[in-house]
């Protein structure tokens, strides 16, 4: 009977062929150089860094996009004012266009190798958020990216402090869908700061205005900053870069923390148990994730037979080869609605929904109300994704003892 299971599990699956190759990957990984480079200029800016990265001698590196690549451009007199010289003899490693992916060749390739910087200041991410739809780059995909390139930097500068900071705000007003999907990729790489090896900068408050939106005087397109905005910027860098130069252990490294990456969570939130929360400081997770957006761009064209979502404490049966399996051991129902919110319900067709989740949020002190509130939640965030699937919720929370 059970190969009988298989089998026909196994036709369902080779109902439609595979969207993507046996060797698929996640755009914002696959490191690349840019192909939009139409005029040569971007090979041209390379060359010219390369021959910059042999000399050596630089303390303080910048790597980024268009925001950084700024820097030589309408921001040159604040280069020139605050960072060219002593003592930080700064490298500006910014390319107009480039997205995580290009960030990780241009590594591969030799922009941080044969010198040794103190700090290596990066900021990327607004055209993976900024060139894709979220079915193709969800802010999970951008997160692995991001934490790509710190590994790469903490392979190719060993001694170096990153200093991490959010990708700068954009458009207009606060409501704007780009913003708010920046903001999410913001709240998952603030993990990422240990304060020792990467220490997270956020100010990007201090380019706003209080109701949230972003003067043409500071952002004259609503992207990259003008003079005022590069005095912000410096200004808001300078004590870091000056501590770590210092290189005196018993000091803290300034850290700037905004009070909220995304408004829209409270502790009100968390009391009822609808709160989303990351854990993208944990190695295991982070692989999860990456596994399970492989899952989804490998689908097959008709989708899949179950989506099985929440923790892997009381599995209700074997996923079979046509399901998705969402399950994250230890998760509770705030990272469970935390990965819904950003990416893992793009991309794909289903027909069942089977939620499971609970037994990890007894040591965040919930009561049970709170975790039916928060199985209420991802039920709402699946149906309003997926309205013609079926979505089968339980709950597996054990009161502590």
């Amino acid at each position: 009977m059970r190969n009988l299971l298989v089998a026909a599990a196994l036709l369902l699956c080779a109902a439609g062929p595979s969207r993507a190759a046996a060797a698929v990957e996640i755009p914002a990984l696959r490191a690349c150089p840019q192909s939009e480079d139409r005029r040569g200029w971007w090979w041209s800016r390379l060359k010219e860094k390369d021959a910059l990265v042999k000399a050596g001698g630089s303390a303080v590196v910048f790597l980024g996009d268009s925001i950084t690549h700024g820097w030589d451009v309408e921001g040159r007199a604040w280069w020139e004012k605050y960072f060219a010289g002593e003592p930080y003899r700064a490298l500006n490693l910014g390319f107009g266009g480039d997205r995580t992916e290009h960030v990780l060749w241009r590594i591969g390739h030799g922009q941080l190798d044969g010198y040794r910087a103190r700090a290596v200041v990066l900021m990327i991410g607004t055209n993976n958020t900024g060139h894709r739809p979220l079915a193709e780059e969800t802010p999970i995909d951008t997160i692995l990216g991001i934490r790509a390139i710190l590994d790469a930097l903490r392979e190719r500068q060993p001694g170096a402090k990153v200093v991490l900071h959010p990708i700068f705000p954009r458009a207009a007003t606060a409501d704007s869908p780009l913003r708010r999907r920046n903001a999410r990729v913001n709240r998952g790489i603030r993990e990422f700061a240990d304060g020792r090896h990467v220490i997270w900068i956020d100010f990007n408050a201090q380019f706003l205005t209080d109701d949230g939106r972003l003067p043409a005087e500071i952002m004259p397109d609503r992207l990259h900053p003008a003079g005022p905005g590069r005095e912000i910027w410096a200004n808001a860098l300078i004590p870091s870069l000056n501590c770590i130069l210092a290189g005196d252990g018993s000091l803290p490294i300034p850290s700037l923390f905004a009070p909220r990456v995304d408004a829209s969570v409270t502790e009100a939130d968390g009391k009822l148990g609808v709160c989303s929360v990351p854990r993208t400081g944990e190695r295991p997770w982070l692989e999860a994730l990456h596994a399970h957006r492989l899952s989804v761009l490998q689908a097959p064209t008709n989708g899949f037979a179950t989506v099985w979502v929440g923790d892997r404490t009381a599995p209700l049966a074997d996923p079979g080869p046509c399901d998705l399996d969402l399950r994250v051991v230890g998760d509770a129902t705030q990272h469970v609605i935390w990965r819904l919110e950003n990416g893992e319900l793009e991309g794909y067709s289903a027909k069942r929904f089977v939620v499971r989740v609970g037994a990890h949020n007894s040591p965040f002190d919930q009561p049970p109300k709170g975790v039916e509130n928060g199985l209420r939640k991802i039920r709402e965030l699946i149906a309003a994704k997926h309205p013609m699937a079926e979505i089968v919720v339980k709950s597996n929370w054990k009161k502590r003892k």
